[in-house]
């Protein structure tokens, strides 16, 4: 983690509980989260997880490069020359 902050799970969703009785939000799933779809070219897989804002960055490009190691170690073949990569925030 960044420093001695430590973010807990437990404590995100106690805060959002108060966030989302206080205004008009809806609740939201806070654990990580990946979704598959497909488009015409590719399946897109999207994933969603909770980070301390000091380590978007870092944490997004560890996450890419665990994925890409572990892909191109596969036992299968996989092309990523005629895909589409976009890799953005949201």
């Amino acid at each position: 983690m960044y420093g001695n902050d430590e973010i807990k799970l437990s404590t995100i969703e106690e805060q959002w509980e108060k966030i989302t009785n206080k205004y008009f939000v809806e609740s939201a799933q806070l654990s990580p989260q990946v979704t598959v779809s497909l488009d015409s070219y590719a399946v897109v897989f999207t994933i969603r997880y909770i980070v301390f804002y000091k380590l978007r960055r870092m944490t997004k490009d560890l996450i890419l490069k665990k994925i890409l190691n572990d892909l191109f170690q596969a036992p299968i073949e996989v092309n990523l020359s005629k895909i589409p990569l976009d890799i953005s925030s949201s």
